[in-house]
């Protein structure tokens, strides 16, 4: 599909709004790959290609992203200076991590990284509502503990494959779906909530965005 190689999913009916972490997902992407395309991001976020533009929209009145225009010669969306500043502060707290966990999955799975939030976990249930909410299967959340990654409230370590240098307390969310689109998205908005606070409101302040916390 693009970019990441995923399965282009099939289309399931335009969802008409957008939410936080689309925004997220949507700064994480262009960073990673530079410069995107509207076609191609609304399948990565599983929106119509109406809301993506109105994500695209709202970035760039913030100052983060810059989209083609007749002027420009250039094509795809790609990140402001200031986008690519932004960028690197919140990659401080996350990151999009391709894993593998023997024994566990045979579907596609996706995981989200979020650095210190072990104290935000309970047992994982939240997170695998809101990772089912936002279009995966299901989802389980690791914590990393004595050098270990964990279930919660668990002491038997979990063998992951993919995550270099983990530090204690990072939290690992791993969304699952038939397909990667599911999982990529799943996986964000399952992890969104545990971001860093300041970070969070930072980013929502300049998207101008509001979310109400539910913890």
């Amino acid at each position: 599909m693009g970019q990441m190689g995923y399965r282009r999913r099939k289309k399931r009916g335009a969802k008409p709004k957008y939410k936080n972490h689309h925004l997220l997902l949507t700064l994480l992407l262009i960073d990673k790959y530079k410069s995107i395309g509207r076609y191609v991001l609304s399948e990565y976020l599983m929106l119509s290609e109406a809301s993506t533009r109105s994500v695209l929209e709202r970035l760039n009145d913030a100052g983060i992203t810059h989209s083609p225009g007749q002027s420009s010669g250039r094509r795809g969306n790609w990140l402001s200076t200031f986008g690519i500043e932004l960028a690197e502060k919140i990659k401080q707290h996350v990151e999009l991590v391709e894993v593998m966990i023997e024994d566990i999955f045979a579907t596609e799975m996706q995981g989200i990284l979020i650095r210190g939030s072990a104290k935000r976990i309970r047992d994982g249930i939240k997170q695998r509502d809101d990772a089912i909410r936002a279009g995966a299967s299901g989802a389980i959340t690791l914590v990393h503990k004595d050098g270990n990654w964990i279930f919660p409230n668990t002491h038997d370590p979990v063998p992951v494959q993919g995550i270099e240098n983990p530090q204690e307390d990072d939290v690992l969310i791993v969304a699952f779906q038939e397909d990667k689109t599911s999982s990529l998205v799943g996986a964000i908005g399952a992890g969104y909530i545990l971001i860093h606070r300041p970070t969070l409101v930072y980013f929502e302040g300049k998207v101008q965005q509001e979310i109400k916390y539910s913890e």
